[in-house]
């Protein structure tokens, strides 16, 4: 609005009382609109259509919005008023006085039926899907049946995409399918280093990056309880994704199939295919922990989170209002289901090949060095906590890094045996009975402990 237009309307008086324009030196712009006819300021108000796809007169905007507040506000107050229309659900929360009474609630069996009425400890409320507290129990056992079935078919057809990056191992193939790379392989010795070791690394950990993202998208519709369900559902199925398609594809090579049947059909079989198969990949999985060890640095600056999801969120296609934007602009949370699976994977890979090729040990010392020191730093000043885990996932973590040791020693036993080392084997045998005891005895011991946290 020009000074023109506000002088204009006062000269002419738009007031009905006299004295109604006089104002305190201290007056601001908006004691000045005050004092105007809305006529006068009508030309500058912005305007809307009033209806989106078929046109039509244009109104003010402030008058269409308070319309539209108004009749959403009144299907508000309907939807509160009407609660007793709504069908209940199975799921309901009870509160205590002191927080032993709700463990021994939880510990107890309240119905006599093996399904008739479920207690488990209640989830904080930032942890709760609300969404999905409505699924009845049959529901819910079909999703987590399917998705069950759906999860493992996914990990065993990754294995073609997965297979198809050994090639690039072989220079003779690598050079056969694109002939331009053969006179410049022949010349260097780097490049020919580069293309054999370095390349497939880097193209199965950026294929293997969209895992989790599927997974993620496959378990939600299981319909779990809180985010930690979720969380851990991920975690479990990530975790066996990546060893089976990381760990044993690229050991086993392209006769991956081949190996499987011959294992199924004889499972005696596993200690000469593993004792055959896993030294085989010592350089590969010695150049896996450096090149992760390197990822590390990005995870420190956060390219991912800053430079492509928070510039796409904070678009204003997408936070078109304040409280949009807040919600884009949350500091992350630390992602169990992707990290710990990833560094569980370095610890089993640096267990197995410790004896193997012992280079290894020195690429995990700096792989799990600097990941102390970058994850430190992130939870100090980077990352913020969804919800309280109070040390659950532990159980994951003592189960699969015990499962690594279990393979480890499964793998020198067929080692040993192979090089007629006959005694040492046994006595690696008799390792393998008290390690699998020990993993037995500490679940029995800590698994009903850890169930019921506070």
């Amino acid at each position: 609005m020009t000074d023109s237009v506000v002088q204009r309307d006062l000269e002419e008086g738009g007031g009905d009382e006299p004295g109604q324009h006089e104002l305190n030196p201290d007056s601001t712009i908006w004691h000045v609109l005050a004092t105007l006819n809305r006529q006068s300021l009508d030309s500058f108000q912005p305007t809307k259509a009033e209806k989106r796809f078929k046109g039509g007169n244009r109104v003010d905007c402030i008058d269409y919005f308070v319309k539209k507040y108004n009749r959403l506000d009144k299907k508000v107050q309907d939807i509160r008023n009407g609660a007793t229309l709504f069908k209940p659900t199975s799921f309901g929360f009870v509160t205590f006085k002191h927080h032993l009474s709700a463990q021994l609630c939880a510990q107890s069996k309240i119905d006599s039926r093996p399904q008739g009425i479920n207690v488990r400890l209640a989830m904080e409320p930032r942890d709760v899907l609300w969404s999905n507290l409505a699924a009845s129990f049959r529901n819910r056992f079909t999703r987590s049946v399917a998705i069950n079935l759906g999860v493992w078919t996914l990990i065993l057809f990754w294995i073609f995409p997965t297979a198809s990056f050994l090639f690039l191992t072989s220079l003779g193939e690598l050079s056969e399918r694109f002939t331009f790379l053969k006179p410049i392989v022949e010349q260097s010795a780097l490049i020919q280093s580069l293309l054999q070791n370095i390349l497939p690394i880097v193209f199965v950990t950026i294929f293997l990056a969209l895992a989790p993202v599927i997974i993620v998208a496959i378990s939600k519709q299981e319909l779990p309880f809180s985010h930690s369900e979720l969380e851990s559902n991920v975690l479990r199925r990530y975790y066996h994704f990546l060893v089976f398609n990381v760990l044993f594809v690229f050991a086993i090579g392209s006769a991956i199939l081949k190996s499987i049947l011959e294992l199924i059909q004889q499972r005696t079989n596993i200690f000469n295919l593993l004792a055959h198969a896993l030294p085989s990949g010592s350089t590969f999985f010695v150049f896996y922990i450096v090149f992760n060890t390197s990822a590390h640095f990005l995870e420190l600056v956060q390219v991912w989170a800053q430079l492509v999801i928070h510039l796409a969120a904070t678009a204003k296609k997408f936070t078109r209002t304040p409280r949009a934007l807040q919600r884009a602009t949350v500091p992350w949370s630390f992602q169990y289901y992707y990290y710990y699976p990833q560094n569980i994977l370095a610890l089993v890979i640096t267990l197995i090949y410790s004896i193997i090729s012992p280079l290894i040990l020195l690429a995990a010392v700096f792989f799990f060095g600097f990941a102390l020191l970058v994850f430190k730093y992130q939870f100090a000043y980077c990352y913020i906590r969804k919800y309280e885990s109070s040390g659950r996932y532990f159980r994951h973590v003592f189960q699969y890094t015990s499962d690594g040791l279990i393979i480890f020693q499964v793998t020198m036993i067929g080692i040993l045996w192979l090089k007629e080392a006959l005694v040492g084997g046994f006595f690696i045998v008799a390792l393998l009975g008290f390690t699998i005891y020990f993993k037995i005895v500490c679940s029995d011991l800590f698994q009903s402990r850890t169930k019921y946290l506070p």
